[in-house]
């Protein structure tokens, strides 16, 4: 029974912190409508990457996928700046856990009265981010 016990335990350790946890996801979406393209910047801290500058046309997505470490004192985090037109936001689109994740899901859709956000394809979207204007 203990040899039994001491098994379940590397099974259960090897799934969560092993090859077994999904990716977390950020996604990107534009909506702000047609002929208007959205442009973004996002940056990853600890490490320090530039994830790339990117522009979207309507109705298209792309995302970031990443895995979080399974226990850290310094946190991954994800910044993103949207623009379009003379309208602008920059918000922090992911911070890692003390304890890693698996299979999260942050995604932010642009569109013309601001930036909405959902952690789940099944949830609708909610209202996050008004557009900053700039020059």
């Amino acid at each position: 029974m203990k040899l039994l016990t001491i098994f379940i335990f590397v099974l259960a350790t090897y799934y969560r912190f092993g090859t077994a946890c999904k990716d977390n996801r950020v996604v990107i979406i534009n909506q702000l409508g047609p002929g208007i393209l959205l442009t973004y910047d996002c940056y990853y801290k600890n490490p320090d990457i530039h994830a790339g500058k990117y522009t979207l046309k309507f109705n298209k997505w792309h995302d970031m996928e990443f895995q979080d470490a399974s226990i850290t004192f310094v946190k991954k985090t994800i910044t993103c700046n949207f623009k379009y037109d003379k309208y602008y936001y920059d918000f922090r689109a992911y911070r890692e856990a003390a304890f890693g994740r698996c299979g999260a899901l942050r995604s932010y859709a642009a569109r013309k009265d601001g930036i909405y956000f959902r952690r789940s394809y099944q949830k609708p979207w909610e209202f996050k981010f008004h557009w900053n204007v700039g020059k």
